[in-house]
């Protein structure tokens, strides 16, 4: 339904929507009025979910769909603060670097070692899920509760579910701040809408980061010897974190890939709590408000040849991916292990870069492509990344 109100998002910094769907919506496609509204932003809502919605997996505190409530902001901070730190995640690294050899193993067997094509947006999600999975929990909820009541809090698991866990609302909890506890509702929501949003979005971006790197061979070689240069450096055959920052291409790759091909077009709305001024235009209060991420991306008055695949225009800027900068708001590794070619004779020209109207930018065709393995150990071999 969302998804049918995008032809009319291109237009202008702020479109009205069908009021038969949603009355008083607005739809922001303006960088600069975004900046502007941001402070009102900030503290605005999400839409009520009315209680027949609330269901036992996805209770009315969803970090996502609640509207602004106590619980809601111990949600938030709790994934602030602990769930998606850099010492978590850097805790959990191996289980990426596991996972992306896995990939690369299931696309060498896949495509028969380099003779036929594998659909690599299925390899994508199957390597997400796989990765969540195992970040969020390594047992079930009943084995690991039994283990928390058998070993000491150093020997526990250091994954997500842990994390939540640690917080559950039983009986027997007496110490720490009782107002920071969750349901077992809260905890099975929180992990639902991890894996909800991380798979396929995660998937989406590296399909079209794909698409975008085959339908621009330039690109495509550019990338590659940037990689090759790190990896002839080193003594394994594997980019790692710490690699990232001797890879400023990549980083732009990934940036113009965003800025295309925003995994979520239209940002989940947000409430205005009270009546907001911007620019000409006046939002009452109660007015629900989307910020259309695929026009602003696309925006003429802001980026120069913005329909163009161009990596380079990010030279010089410091722009983030992290809603800090609003005309860019929202690769791995092993990049030099394979020659890719396109089947049936294609060429870059021939790459289908359509995408369904959705909520998500699914692309309207599956990206196939041949991956032609370039060297098998230590990497596809098992090699364990330093």
């Amino acid at each position: 339904m969302i998804a049918s109100l995008q032809a009319l998002l291109v237009h202008g910094p702020l479109s009205v929507t069908c009021p038969c769907l949603v009355p008083a919506a607005r739809i922001m496609s303006s960088p600069a009025l975004l900046a502007a509204s941001a402070p009102s932003l900030a503290s605005a809502s999400a839409p009520s979910v009315p209680s027949s919605s609330a269901t036992p997996i996805l209770p009315r505190s969803s970090i996502v769909l609640a509207s602004y409530n106590p619980q809601w902001v111990i949600l938030r901070k709790l994934c602030t603060l602990e769930l998606f730190t850099a010492n978590r995640l850097q805790a959990l690294q191996h289980v990426r670097y596991e996972e992306v050899r896995n990939l690369l193993q299931s696309l060498i067997q896949e495509s028969r070692n380099g003779t036929q094509a594998v659909e690599l947006g299925e390899a994508f999600i199957v390597m997400n899920a796989e990765s969540l999975s195992r970040v969020l929990h390594s047992k079930t909820l009943a084995e690991r509760r039994k283990l928390m009541k058998t070993s000491k809090a150093d020997d526990l698991p250091k994954d997500l579910l842990q994390v939540l866990l640690s917080r559950e609302e039983t009986d027997q909890r007496t110490c720490g701040d009782q107002s920071e506890l969750l349901s077992i509702k809260e905890i099975k929501g929180t992990i639902l809408e991890v894996l909800s949003a991380g798979i396929l979005t995660t998937a989406l971006t590296l399909e079209w980061a794909m698409a975008e790197l085959f339908r621009n061979p330039r690109c495509l070689k550019k990338l590659q010897h940037e990689i090759d240069d790190i990896m002839a450096k080193e003594d394994d055959h594997f980019i790692t974190d710490e690699d990232i920052s001797k890879l400023p291409y990549l980083e732009k790759v990934v940036k113009e890939v965003l800025r295309l091909h925003p995994a979520v077009p239209l940002m989940f709305p947000h409430v205005a709590n009270e009546a907001v001024k911007l620019d000409k235009y006046t939002l009452s209060a109660g007015t629900l408000v989307y910020v259309n991420v695929w026009a602003i991306g696309r925006d003429p008055d802001v980026w120069e040849n913005a329909e163009e695949f161009f990596p380079e225009r990010f030279d010089g800027k410091d722009l983030d991916v992290k809603g800090q900068h609003y005309d860019l708001l929202p690769l791995d590794q092993g990049g030099g292990t394979f020659e890719w070619e396109l089947p049936d004779g294609q060429t870059h020209v021939d790459v289908d870069m359509s995408e369904q109207r959705g909520i998500s930018s699914i692309r309207t065709m599956p990206l196939l492509a041949i991956p032609k393995p370039l060297q098998l150990a230590p990497l596809a071999l098992g090699g364990r990344p330093r």
